[in-house]
């Protein structure tokens, strides 16, 4: 009747590779009816079927005994041993007490593998760190990502003003935005037309005082010049840039 029933329930904990033994013992450490990995056919090597026929023995070691003999308590409702297995496997042994119409029978074993568990554990530490890592590149990509595309209106102005400042007259930048930037560039075309408009009509009147043949000579409040036009030069035989370092009053003197 164990064998029939008790098997396939002991059978489905192995399909977890780090369970290698799932069974149901007495308060005595007898073992009934173990899984089928370990309930193999005798074959007369004491060696072989020490392990591969493990049902009705008795698991009397402390480690059995006080698995099977645990009832539970304030500390929990199963115990974990650290179980050196007669194979020489070190294993974690974790038992639950089997009551049986209110008294205690016995409990229920489950082993597992102390490399399997450590080798899931390190496979699991390296998924976090991969995961952690790969968020991480990530996120800095669409960081990255979003600050050039946020950056790149404020880099175009940039570059805008600066040609602009360098003699450049028809900077004028597309962009429609409807935030701050869009504001700031919006002012920026204005500004660039109406300089562009002062820029135009100053070349203008500069180029209708240049052709007048009347001497002109611009200075300041203190009479030091400012500029003069083309017939001045000609007229007093000096340059432009010579004239502009006298006064008013020394162009009397000037040769």
């Amino acid at each position: 009747y164990l064998d029939d029933h008790i098997i396939p329930i002991e059978d489905a904990f192995l399909a977890d590779e780090m369970v290698v033994f799932a069974v149901l013992v007495d308060r005595n450490g007898y073992l009934p009816t173990h899984n089928s990995r370990y309930s193999l056919p005798l074959t007369g090597d004491p060696d072989a079927d020490r392990i591969g026929n493990r049902t009705k023995r008795i698991f009397d070691d402390p480690v059995g005994l006080m698995a099977a003999r645990y009832e539970g308590h304030s500390s929990g409702p199963v115990i974990k041993q650290i179980y050196p297995r007669d194979t020489g496997v070190l294993m974690w042994d974790i038992a639950a007490p089997v009551t049986v119409k209110g008294q205690h029978w016995g409990a229920f074993r489950i082993g597992f593998s102390m490399e399997e568990t450590d080798a899931s554990i390190q496979a699991l530490r390296r998924t976090i760190l991969y995961t952690f890592f790969g968020s991480l590149l990530a996120c800095s990509i669409v960081i990255m990502f979003l600050v050039s595309r946020f950056t790149r209106p404020l880099q175009t102005l940039t570059r805008s003003a600066q040609a602009i400042a360098s003699g450049s007259r028809k900077e004028i930048i597309d962009l429609q935005s409807e935030d701050e930037i869009g504001v700031l560039v919006e002012a920026f075309n204005k500004m660039s037309g109406a300089l562009q408009e002062t820029t135009v009509s100053r070349d203008f009147f500069d180029m209708l005082l240049q052709s007048m043949h009347d001497l002109l000579i611009v200075s300041d409040a203190s009479g030091d010049i400012v500029s003069v036009n083309r017939a001045t030069c000609e007229v007093l035989g000096y340059n432009n840039e010579h004239i502009c370092t006298h006064n008013v009053k020394d162009i009397v003197q000037l040769p």
